[in-house]
């Protein structure tokens, strides 16, 4: 084959392979006739998971109450790891339900035979074990914050408690233990006259503790079944059960406080001034006055509101001078000493008296007084020698007294009187002068 022949055998086969290139991109799709088959699943193979209950005390059968408590089957697919469940009563007593008899006993749950098992090929059975006991020992526990120990006149208080041995009847019952009440409610400060529990103050600290008794489950056999983990009031270790006493401790807080006293003898405040006493903001606590952060911290004593009082019951003005300290840091605080309470004393000037005044009624009445004395001697004289030569006329008296009762009272009535006299006496006189010459004629 020559060379023309051989390039035009190539443009044939590269032009019929272009074409069959074009054809296939714009040809319609058409269905393959290859079809997938998938096979269907097995279902899956589920067991169940059951469960039985049995005595473990010797010649103690379960009663009709504990088996009641029996949890229900429960289906697992094969492969599963299951746990046994735990939602039911863990304790139960013997007889009808809330109506506990004494000397009836009670069962307590002692756990499964496994933790957990695997499903295989068949059900699995979960089998729990009961006792029964006949009795409880009953003992407290005292127990406060961790930090602070308890006074020791509380810890030997505690140490008198006895474990006690009680029937369950008692103890759902919740009924007291008399020799242990005594001494719960000596140790817990019980208050018979006011129905509660009051703080304990321990002075040299400065702090109290207080017993906040927690509430009893209610119910047949719910006692047991809180988790003591969360605020229970019990810990269960059957036949053992302790009760716990808890103290709760706390520091006393403290405000800074202020008193006023007289520094003038004879002159006594008597809470005069009360309201002139500064308000100190902040609180403190005597218990950590030696912490390093704390003791640094100063309190420095404030002014009064005024300085200045004028007291209107005693008359007269008083005056702050000045507090006992000024300043206090909280590491000198001591309960016996400076107790942060500042000392401010005042002192007392009563008001001037004025020099006494003469009122002209006083003077009036000075002025009667002094003319009664004249009168009184000088007209005993006058009247001898009225007596001793009495003309026979009254004409005179008679004007006297015309005169004397028409006289006002201005305090010169003596005076005009002493003059009447001697008018009268010397007309008596001038008469007696007249009849001698009458005579001598």
């Amino acid at each position: 084959m020559n060379s023309n022949k051989k390039r035009n055998l190539i443009r044939k086969l590269v032009g019929l392979t272009a074409s069959m290139a074009i054809a296939s991109i714009f040809a319609p799709s058409t269905p393959s006739i290859t079809q997938v088959v998938f096979a269907e699943e097995a279902p899956a193979v589920t067991y169940k998971v059951k469960y039985k209950f049995i005595s473990s005390t010797p010649g103690k059968e379960l009663p009709q109450r504990v088996l009641d408590v029996l949890p229900g089957d429960e289906e697992y697919p094969v492969g599963s790891l299951v746990q046994p469940t735990t939602e039911f009563k863990k304790v139960v007593g013997e007889g009808i339900p809330r109506q506990v008899v004494e000397g009836e006993g009670y069962w307590v749950f002692q756990g499964f035979d496994s933790d957990a098992r695997t499903i295989k090929n068949g059900d699995v059975v979960f089998t729990g074990k009961w006792k029964w006991f006949d009795y409880i020992d009953y003992s407290y526990v005292v127990g406060g914050p961790v930090f602070v120990p308890l006074p020791e006149s509380m810890i030997n208080e505690a140490a008198k408690l006895k474990t006690t041995r009680i029937s369950y009847a008692d103890f759902e019952n919740h009924v007291d233990i008399p020799e242990n009440l005594k001494i719960i409610q000596k140790l817990m400060n019980w208050n018979e006259a006011t129905g509660k529990y009051e703080p304990i103050i321990v002075k040299d600290d400065d702090a109290q503790w207080e017993y906040h008794p927690k509430p009893d489950p209610a119910g047949d056999g719910l006692r047991v079944e809180l988790d003591y983990n969360k605020n229970s009031k019990f810990r269960y270790d059957f036949p053992k059960v302790q009760e716990f006493l808890n103290l709760y401790w706390q520091p006393i807080p403290r405000n800074v406080e202020y008193e006023f006293v007289s520094g003038t003898k004879g002159k006594e405040i008597e809470g005069v001034l009360d309201h002139l006493k500064p308000f100190h903001k902040g609180t403190y606590y005597y218990y950590y006055r030696n912490l390093k952060e704390y003791s640094e911290t100063k309190i420095v004593a404030e002014q009064p509101k005024q300085t200045t009082f004028y007291d209107s019951t005693k008359k007269g003005t008083w005056t702050f001078v000045s507090y006992d300290v000024t300043e206090k840091l909280l590491s000198e605080w001591d309960l016996n000493g400076w107790n942060l309470k500042f000392t401010g004393t005042w002192t007392f000037v009563a008001d001037e008296e004025p020099a006494p005044e003469e009122s002209t009624e006083e003077q009036s009445n000075q002025t009667e007084s002094t003319d009664e004395k004249l009168e009184t001697t000088e007209v005993p004289t006058t009247q001898k020698e009225a007596n001793v030569e009495q003309p026979e006329s009254t004409e005179v008296q008679t004007s006297e007294k015309v005169t004397e009762a028409e006289l006002p009272n201005t305090g010169t009535t003596g005076v005009l009187t002493t003059v009447i006299v001697g008018v009268c006496i010397a007309l008596s006189g001038f008469g007696l002068f007249a009849q001698g010459r009458r005579k001598e004629g």
